[in-house]
This record gives structure tokens, sequence and C-alpha cells, in this order.
């Protein structure tokens, strides 16, 4: 436990709460002046399992501020272990939710003043309880999921991974045959979100680009389209505009490889037109993006003028609220 201030660097530990099936230790660091050596000892042990939600960063900051303690202890982390088997919540409380078991979570307590001894009886059962829940939880996980594996075998599994993307990259002959299915499934999931991640990383900063120098533009007969979808086609923007009066050209702007680059301009007889243009599409919806519609300059060159073949996805504009 630490004592939090929003905004501030986080203290030093002040107390550390562990729990076996037969009792429970919590130590307030401070009034022991430092970890004692039979509690470092048990943490530094490779062969005593530590679980808890975040306990990887937790250990991680104990070993940073105890020399005494080794870096690397064994220990399964419910922030991994949570979401590889399916589940979107990993905090203790959480989690024993979802499998019936109602625990109260006082913000209070959790941001009391962990740092003066002695701890009231309120500190003291909220830590214990913590600790407690980190055993109970992974029992109700191994009694769902190891399909009868022994539960020290079965967590090892998942041992000293912080995070899903650490689990995911470990081996497939890591996985029992059971789990084999799942894993490379969970492998395809992940690779698509980065895929995904990667692609708006690369969106945002050609906007950013292209509204940049749109911003510095006068008003002209030349507009800027930005914030279209990846995946939209020639036919599907000129669907967007056919409407709009003295539309004369329709450009859409390439990468090197062929690929859309989300923003396209549309040029028209008069800057009359062009500002009613502008007015009529600013904030419509393409897919799920709303779109920027702004005065432009004569873009640079993006590569080839013809948008690739095969896309036949539908755009349906709808005004956007707000």
């Amino acid at each position: 436990m630490q004592n939090f201030v929003k905004g501030a660097q986080a203290n030093p530990t002040a107390v550390l709460q562990i729990a076996s099936k037969d009792a429970v230790l919590v130590v307030h660091i401070g009034a022991c002046g430092g970890i004692p050596t039979r509690v470092a000892e048990l943490l530094n042990d490779q062969q005593v399992l530590k679980v808890g939600s975040g306990v990887a960063r937790d250990l991680q900051e104990l070993c940073e501020q105890h020399p005494q303690l080794h870096p690397h202890p064994w220990y399964v982390d419910f922030a991994a272990i949570g979401p590889f088997l399916g589940y979107k919540v990993c905090g203790l409380k959480t989690m024993s939710r979802l499998f019936g078991l109602e625990v109260p979570n006082s913000q209070r307590i959790a941001t009391s003043d962990w740092a003066k001894s002695p701890l009231s009886e309120s500190q003291l059962g909220y830590a214990a309880c913590d600790a407690v829940l980190g055993l109970w939880l992974l029992g109700e996980l191994w009694s769902r999921h190891a399909d009868g594996a022994p539960i020290l075998d079965w967590a090892s599994m998942f041992a000293n991974t912080p995070g899903v993307r650490q689990l995911l990259q470990l081996p497939d002959s890591h996985w029992p045959p059971s789990m084999q299915e799942s894993v490379q499934a969970q492998k395809v999931e992940e690779a698509e979100r980065a895929r995904k991640a990667q692609e708006r990383k690369e969106q945002k900063r050609v906007q950013d680009a292209e509204r940049k120098r749109a911003a510095a533009a006068v008003p002209s007969e030349r507009i800027g389209i930005f914030n279209l979808p990846f995946t939209t086609t020639a036919a599907e923007l000129e669907d967007l505009v056919v409407t709009q009066a003295g539309k004369l050209d329709v450009e859409m702007t390439y990468r090197p490889n062929g690929d859309f680059r989300g923003c396209a301009y549309v040029v028209f007889d008069t800057v009359e037109n062009a500002t009613r243009a502008i007015d009529a599409l600013q904030g419509l919806a393409v897919g799920t993006q709303a779109i920027d519609v702004r005065f432009a300059t004569k873009p640079e060159p993006g590569g080839p003028k013809q948008p690739k073949q095969g896309s036949n996805r539908a755009i349906s504009p709808a005004r956007v609220p707000g």
C-alpha cells in the first residue's frame, strides 16, 4: 500500500500484505525499519508463487526500494492472466464480483494515510482482504480453466509475465494441446489490434500534416476532405460529393504503395460553391469517422492517382451530432 496524491510522484510502499491458505501477514514497512529478513526471504524464494493484481509492478517497485529483494521473483499477475483467459477486468474486487463474491471497496480507506503507524482496524482489514482475494481468485480461475492440471503447474504457465502481450510471445510449445487453439486465436486478435493501432497512428500523422497545410490555406476553389477511412474508394468519394454544385474534379491522394492516405481534394468552379460544399459536408460521418472539410492548397504528390481495385465497402453519410 502507498500514499497517493494526485499528480505527485508515488511515495515508497508503506505496507506489504501477504496471505497463505492459513494466515495473513500485514507488514508496516516503515514501523519495521524496512522489510524484515524473513519476509524478504519469502519474497525471494523461487519456490513460492506470488499472486496478485498489478503484482509485477508492485514487486518491481519493492525491489527498487529494497536492494535485498531478488529482482526476478516468481509471480502470477491477474493483469495478464485475467484478460488472457477472456475477462475484461483484472482488479481483485471487480474480478471477484464476476464469481459472485461482493467485496466492499472503500476509496476512503484505500487513499488513507498508510505511512502512519499503527494502522487502524479498517486499514488492517482492507489490506488483509486484498491479500486473501488474490489467493481466492487464483483458485477460482484454476477451477474453471485448468482442465484438471495441478494448480501450481497450471499457474506456472502464466508466471513472470506482466501482460497479455508477453504471454502471447511465448512459444507454442509452452502451451498444452488443450489451449493451443485458444492461444492461436488470441494471437490473431492481438495482431489485428496492433495493425489497427498502427493504422490509426499513421492516419493521425497524415491527417495532422494535411490539416496543418489546410489551416494555412485561404478561401479558394479547392477544398480538402480529411479523416476519411483508409478503405474509401473513388466511387464512394464521388457519391459523397456528387450533389455539390459546381464540382469540377475529385482527387484522392495515395501513398507510394497505392494505399489511400485518408484525404482527398475537390475543385469547384467558384469560391462560393466551394464554401457551400464545406458547409454541407463538414461533420458528416463516413463509416465511423467524422470528416473534416476545409479550404486547401494544392496537395503534394502522394503516389498513384488511381485507387486500388477490389473494395466494395459502402459509406453512408450521416450528420454527426455536435
